[in-house]
């Protein structure tokens, strides 16, 4: 899957493209999108109706390479009153953090793995 399709398929599951990364050579897309319970659109993931029962943040990253086919992508899901000290904006900011230092976990695994063999 290419990253045009992929941010298609994230468009049309209702998730914002919030912020684009550059880290080396790989390009980081990120998305979010807020869920209300009874998280429909979730159950795949085994998230229950009843879990987060204030809603949550779904946080997605996917990596692609120069433009070419996607390499990795994952999420994670935050309760929609994570860090309460900060403004909505500041939380959106931590996931945005959040979600570029994973994909830099990834690719730095995925370097080490492809040097090891």
């Amino acid at each position: 899957m290419n990253k045009e399709k992929m941010e298609k398929v994230l468009e049309r599951a209702g998730v914002k493209p919030v912020a684009r990364e550059k880290l080396g050579e790989y390009d980081v897309l990120i998305g979010d999108a807020f869920s209300l319970p009874p998280h429909s659109a979730h159950p795949r993931f085994d998230i229950e109706p009843d879990d987060f029962p204030n809603g949550m943040y779904v946080t997605w990253w996917i990596v692609d390479r120069d433009g070419g086919s996607v390499k990795d992508a994952s999420l994670f899901f935050c309760d929609a009153y994570h860090d309460p000290e900060h403004s909505i904006e500041g939380k959106r900011q931590l996931r945005i953090k959040r979600a570029i230092e994973e994909a830099r976990k990834m690719i730095l695994r995925r370097a080490n793995n492809a040097t090891k063999h």
